[in-house]
Formats: structure tokens, sequence, C-alpha cells
């Protein structure tokens, strides 16, 4: 029902994390582009607002959740299909046992077993089944969990469709070296070797907080027992330690 650019489609791509997912998302865009798709890559934060004015032929967007099944129910009331294409839902953490308690008997499970970590994907999505049936298309991460999701009917089968995540294609070897150019960059700022260290939501946000220093030497003191260097730093010598959170950097929470 969208309005047609040039007799083309259009398909919006939603962008949650532009730091983490644009590139990819950039991929897919690139690849829609060359079918013959106008594509738009719209901030989560201003799907409800910009969808009217692209008044496109279908939303691609980033989760279906609790905390936004409400706006994307109002975005197919429009008439505007949408799809799902997970962010950050394809990889869980083995739940303990109180986490999957009275859920299909799941709680007297091996906690160990993917099965138990897949739960914790039912914890926060959509809890409208009316929204999920709506959906138009879901992309799954891997095949068991295509599997999974079917199995416990979060979507039907002809919802499914295995596409894996856009940002992996990085690892693809015509893009591997894309992506090592740009990270050339922080090995020019920061210096060789460099760590990873791969974490959840962060406490100390930069961009966000004004106290992101004070959070930091907190935490850091709490790990080391209060004897920590970085627990008595003070906001200035932070920067000396080369702490960089990319993600944070860019993310509202």
């Amino acid at each position: 029902m969208g309005r047609k650019f040039n007799g083309q489609p259009r398909v919006v791509l939603v962008v949650d994390n532009p730091l983490r997912d644009l590139p990819g998302l950039i991929l897919v865009a690139w690849k829609l582009c060359q079918s013959g798709v106008n594509c738009f890559l719209v901030p989560m934060y201003y799907l409800t607002r910009e969808v009217w004015g692209l008044s496109p032929d279908f939303v691609l967007i980033n989760y279906l959740r609790m905390n936004n099944q409400r706006a994307v129910r109002h975005v197919m009331n429009a008439g505007f299909p949408v799809g799902v294409l997970e962010t950050e839902g394809g990889v869980f953490s083995v739940l303990p046992p109180a986490g999957v308690r009275g859920n299909d008997g799941l709680a007297d499970r091996d906690p160990d077993t993917p099965v138990a970590a897949w739960e914790e994907y039912a914890l926060t999505m959509a809890s409208e089944e009316k929204t999920r049936s709506r959906i138009a298309r879901f992309c799954a991460w891997s095949e068991p969990f295509a599997a999974y999701a079917s199995q416990r009917g979060w979507y039907r089968p002809d919802q499914i469709t295995v596409t894996g995540t856009p940002r992996m294609d990085f690892y693809a070897r015509e893009w591997r070296e894309v992506a090592c150019g740009v990270a050339s960059v922080f090995h020019a700022r920061y210096g060789d070797p460099m760590v990873l260290i791969n974490g959840s939501f962060p406490l100390a946000n930069p961009r966000f907080q004004s106290s992101f220093c004070g959070t930091l030497a907190e935490c850091s003191a709490k790990g080391s027992g209060g004897h920590g260097r970085c627990g008595q730093s003070s906001c200035q010598d932070a920067p000396k330690h080369h702490v960089y959170f990319p993600a944070a950097s860019v993310r509202r929470r």
C-alpha cells in the first residue's frame, strides 16, 4: 500500500544502535537496491514519526518486544507490513531454574541446555500473541532457534526465515578486509595489542551519563576490593586507561 518511487517498492530498515547495526544494514540496503528496492534507514526512536511520511511497502524492525509492541501494532494497523530482524536477540545466556519456573516444566530440565537459554527470549518478547501473529516475516539467527520458536508457538513456520544477523556478514571473506580497514583507525589511535572486553549493558555511558567516571571508579573499586587503580582514578585520569565503550557512546537507554 506504500507509495512507489519511480515505480519501485519502498522498504524501511530500522536502525537501533548505529555503531553496532548500521554497517550490516547498509549491506542489506545495498543488496535490496540492486533488486530495484528503495531503502530508507530510519532510527528506531523516529520510526512512528517517519513511517507516515515515507509510506513504505514494508518495515523491517530491529526487534518485537513488550516495550515496543504497541508502536508496532499502530504501524500494522495503518496498513504497513512489518518484519522482524533481531539485532540483539539471537544469543542468550543460560537462565537459572527460577528464570523458567512454571514455563511448561522447563525448570526441571538441565539448566545448561540451549533450550533453557532460549527461554530468555520469551521473558521480553511481545506478550500480545495477536501482534506476533501479524508479523509478515520473522528473521531468525539460526535454524535451531527457528525450529524452537515455531515449536513453542511464538511464530508460525510460514512466518519464519533463517537469515542470520547482518553484522556477521563482515566475517565473510569478501567483506572481512573492509571491517579490518575500519578497525585500523583504532589500532592507529590506541596502538597494539588491543584487547576486546565483551560485556552487556554498561552502567557507565560516557555520552548520556554525566557520572561516567564516578560509576566506573565505583565498579572497579568493588571488583578489586577497593584497591584497584581505576577505583582511585579521577575523571581526568580516565582517558589514560583507554576505556572505550563503542556501543554505549551512541545508545540511548
